[in-house]
C-alpha cells in the first residue's frame, strides 16, 4: 500500500515536471510590450505610453488585488535623468473562478497606461526606457515571468505613432471613471454595504449586474454574491465581509455595473446608517434650502458689482407702468434661473463623465477669468460714458430692455456662482447625489431664490418710490458705480495670477489695454473702418492670453501660489497623519472666493486667532481649490459640500470634525478652538 501511494506521488511530481517542459517548449505564455504615442518628442512634453500584454490562449495574469491567490505585478525602472514615470493605469479586471477561489486579473490582452514626462531641460538625444517586470500567469499551472522592456524616443519635433496612439486612446477610454459621487460606507453585521446615487436610466440596467472589485485584498469574500437593490432614493451595494477582514476603515475600488465602471474612495461610518452628508434628507427640505440659499446669495460680496447695475435701474425706471416693471422683473428672473439650471446641469453633465468638479468649477479655468476680466472692464467703461450699451428699461425700447433685463440676470449669475450661502451648501449636496432631473429642480429652486428679491421690487413699485428722485446725480452715480467693475476686474486678475504663472497675467493686462483702446477708437470715430479697427483690437484682447494655453510649457499647469510659513498643505494623508498628534483645522478656500478670502482677513488669520492655534498647538491646513483639484472635491462631498467655504476642526485622534458656519467672526473661531 505504501509502495503503491510511494507510486502515485512519484507518478504526480513526473507528470508535473513533463507538463512544466512541455510548456516551456511550447510559445510563451505571455509578451509584453512598451509602446508610446510618440516617436520623437521635445524637451518638456508629456508622453502617453503603456504596457501591451498580450497571453496565449487559456492563461491568464492579474489585477494590483489578485483576489483569493495569484500575486500582483511588479515593475521596476532604470531611466535616464530629467525622465520621470507615472503610476500605471489598470483597466478593470475580470473575475476568474478557480474551485472555491475567486482571482482578479486579465486573459488575453490587457493595456496599462501610464505617463512619461520629460523635463524642459533634458540635456540628451534620446530617451532610453528600461524596465523589469516580476509578473505571474498561470493555466493549469502557474509559472514567474521576469519579462524585460525597453524603448527609445528621440528628442525632436513631435512625431505621432499612430498605432501606438490608436492602442493607448483606447485604453484610456477603458479605465475606470472617477466618481465624482462619494459613496457612504457602513457594516451592518456581517455586510460591507456601499450606498450611492445612480441615474434612472443606469439604475435599470443595474438591478441584476453590478460587482464591487476592491483595491486591497481581505475586504470582501470574493466567492460571495454582492446584492444590488434600492433603499429610498439610493442604491445599495451589499458585500460579505470576508473572514480576515482586518475592520479597516477605508474602502476603495471600482463599482462595475453593466458597461460603465466608476472608481470609488471611501471611509467605514461608524453609524449603522452611514455618515450623514447634509442635513437635507428630503427633496422638499432641499428645494427649500435651496430658495432660502438663493435669497441669501443676494448679500454675499460675490454678486455686489451686478447688485449696482440692479440698483441703478431701478431707481432711473422708478415711474416705469407696473406692467412693464413686472415683465422686466420676469424676463430679469429668467435670466437668473435659465443661467441657474445650464450651470447646474453643466456640473452634473461633467460629473456623469467622470470629472471630480463642485460648485464654482467655471472659476478653476484661467480661460474665463480672463474673459470675466475683461467683461467687468468693458461695463466699467461703458459706465463711464466711453461708449454706449444700452442698459434702458425705457417702454420705448421695449425689445432692448427686456434684453437688458434678461442679460443682467444671466451676469448676476454668473459672477454670484462662485459663491456658497448658508443652506446652499446641504442643498447643493444633495443636488449633486441625485438623479438628473430632480438635481435640476434644486438649481432651479435656486436661482429662484436668488431672483425673487428683485421680482418683488418689480411687483411693488411703490417701494421704489422711497429711493431718491432721478435727477443730474444719476451721470455722477452710473460713473461711481464703474469702479466696482474695475474692483471686480482687479480681483479676478489677483485670482488668475495665484493659478497661472506671470505671463498669462502679463498676457492679459496687455489685452485690457487692447480693450481700451478699441473703446477709444468707438468714442472718437464712428468711421466704418474705425469700428473695424475695433473689432480687430477686441480680437487681439482675446487671442493674446488664448495662445498661451497651446505653449507645450507644463510649468503653467503645474505653478502653484506661495504658500504662508505658518499653513500646511491639505490632503487626506496628510490629515490622517496630524490628527493622530494633535488637533487640526482645515480651511477648503479658493482665490476666487470672496466670502474665503474675507473670513480670512476677519477672523481666521487675525492676532488673537493665530495665538491661539500657536499655544493651543493646532495645525493649520489649507485646502486650495482655486485650480481644479480631484481630490478636495472629494474631501468636500465627503463633507456634504460641492464648494467652499469649508471649516473643520478635528480634535487629536477624532475623525468626526467640528463644522464651522460659512461667515465666520473671530470669536466663532476661538469658540470652536476652545471647546
Amino acid at each position: 500500500m505504501k509502495f503503491l501511494k510511494k507510486l502515485l506521488i512519484t507518478s504526480a511530481l513526473f507528470l508535473t515536471g513533463f507538463n512544466a517542459d512541455l510548456y516551456a517548449q511550447q510559445a510563451e505564455p505571455i509578451t509584453i510590450d512598451l509602446i508610446s504615442s510618440v516617436k520623437s518628442a521635445s524637451p518638456g512634453s508629456v508622453i502617453e505610453a503603456a504596457l501591451r500584454v498580450q497571453m496565449e490562449n487559456g492563461w491568464h495574469t492579474y489585477w494590483i488585488n489578485p483576489g483569493d491567490s495569484g500575486a500582483a505585478p511588479k515593475i521596476a525602472w532604470v531611466v535616464q535623468k530629467g525622465v520621470s514615470i507615472g503610476d500605471l493605469n489598470f483597466p478593470v479586471p475580470e473575475r476568474i473562478e478557480y474551485g472555491e477561489l475567486v482571482n482578479f486579473g486579465y486573459s488575453d490582452e490587457t493595456v496599462w497606461p501610464f505617463e512619461i514626462r520629460v523635463e524642459k531641460d533634458f540635456p540628451e538625444d534620446l530617451i532610453k526606457l528600461f524596465a523589469e517586470i516580476d509578473i505571474l500567469v498561470c493555466s493549469d499551472i502557474c509559472i514567474p515571468k521576469k519579462i524585460k522592456v525597453n524603448k527609445q524616443i528621440q528628442i525632436g519635433n513631435i512625431v505621432r505613432d499612430d498605432v501606438g496612439t490608436r492602442i493607448i486612446s483606447a485604453a484610456l477610454g477603458a479605465l475606470p471613471i472617477n466618481s465624482a459621487v462619494v459613496p457612504l460606507a457602513f457594516l451592518k453585521k456581517d455586510k460591507i454595504e456601499l450606498k450611492f446615487g445612480l441615474s434612472r436610466d443606469l439604475a435599470s440596467k443595474a438591478s441584476t449586474n453590478a460587482y464591487f472589485f476592491p483595491f486591497v485584498p481581505n475586504l470582501i469574500d470574493n466567492k460571495a454574491t454582492q446584492n444590488l437593490y434600492v433603499s429610498g432614493d439610493k442604491f445599495v451595494l451589499a458585500m460579505d465581509r470576508s473572514l480576515d477582514y482586518n475592520n479597516g476603515r477605508s474602502i476603495s475600488g471600482i463599482l462595475k455595473i453593466d458597461g460603465a465602471a466608476y472608481a470609488l474612495d471611501t471611509t467605514i461610518s461608524d453609524s449603522s446608517q452611514g455618515p450623514k452628508i447634509s442635513s437635507v434628507t428630503s427633496l422638499l427640505t432641499a428645494i427649500l434650502f435651496a430658495f432660502v440659499g438663493g435669497l441669501i446669495l443676494n448679500l454675499m460680496p460675490c454678486v455686489f458689482p451686478v447688485l449696482s447695475i440692479k440698483v441703478l435701474s431701478l431707481i432711473n425706471h422708478s415711474n416705469t407702468s407696473k406692467k412693464y416693471l413686472v415683465m422686466s422683473g420676469w424676463i430679469y428672473s429668467l435670466g437668473v434661473v435659465i443661467s441657474f439650471a445650464l450651470l447646474g446641469l453643466t456640473v452634473i453633465s461633467l460629473r456623469a463623465g467622470g470629472e471630480a468638479i463642485g460648485w464654482g468649477f467655471q472659476l478653476q479655468s484661467p480661460l474665463v477669468v480672463i474673459v470675466l476680466v475683461y467683461l467687468f472692464v468693458l461695463i466699467g467703461l461703458n459706465l463711464l460714458g466711453l461708449f454706449e450699451i444700452n442698459f434702458s428699461m425705457s417702454e420705448k425700447g421695449a425689445a432692448r430692455g427686456y434684453s437688458s433685463a434678461f442679460f443682467s440676470g444671466v451676469l448676476a449669475t454668473i459672477v454670484a456662482s462662485p459663491c456658497t450661502a448658508p443652506f446652499m451648501a446641504a442643498a447643493l449636496s444633495y443636488a449633486l447625489l441625485q438623479s438628473p432631473d430632480l438635481g435640476i429642480m434644486i438649481f432651479l429652486s435656486l436661482g429662484s431664490g436668488m431672483a425673487f428679491p428683485f421680482l418683488l421690487l418689480c411687483y411693488f413699485p411703490k417701494l421704489l418710490s422711497k429711493l431718491p428722485k432721478p435727477g443730474a446725480w444719476m451721470g455722477i452715480l452710473k460713473e461711481f458705480l464703474a469702479f466696482p467693475m474695475f474692483a471686480s476686474a482687479v480681483w479676478l486678475i489677483w485670482v488668475l495670477q495665484s493659478q497661472e504663472d506671470g505671463r498669462f497675467l502679463a498676457a492679459t493686462l496687455t489685452g485690457v489695454l487692447f480693450l481700451g483702446f478699441g473703446v477709444w477708437l468707438i468714442k472718437r470715430s464712428s468711421h466704418m473702418l474705425a469700428r473695424s479697427l475695433c473689432l480687430a483690437f477686441f480680437a487681439f484682447a482675446l487671442a493674446i492670453p488664448a495662445q498661451q494655453f497651446f505653449q507645450e510649457d507644463p510649468s503653467f499647469s503645474d505653478y502653484e501660489p506661495e504658500k504662508q510659513a505658518d499653513i500646511d498643505v491639505f490632503s487626506v494623508a496628510r490629515l490622517e497623519e496630524l490628527v493622530e498628534t494633535g488637533p487640526v483645522f482645515v480651511n477648503f478656500t479658493a482665490s476666487w472666493c470672496i466670502t474665503c478670502k474675507v473670513n480670512e482677513v476677519t477672523a481666521l488669520r487675525t492676532q488673537k486667532v493665530m495665538n491661539a492655534f500657536q499655544s493651543e498647538g493646532i495645525t493649520y491646513l489649507e485646502a486650495d481649490w482655486s485650480n481644479e483639484d480631484p481630490n478636495i472635491t472629494e474631501a468636500l462631498e465627503s463633507y456634504g459640500r460641492a464648494g467652499v467655504p469649508l471649516y473643520l476642526f478635528f480634535e487629536k485622534g477624532s475623525t468626526a470634525p467640528t463644522v464651522l458656519p460659512q461667515i465666520l467672526t473671530e470669536d466663532i473661531v476661538l469658540s470652536a478652538l476652545q471647546n
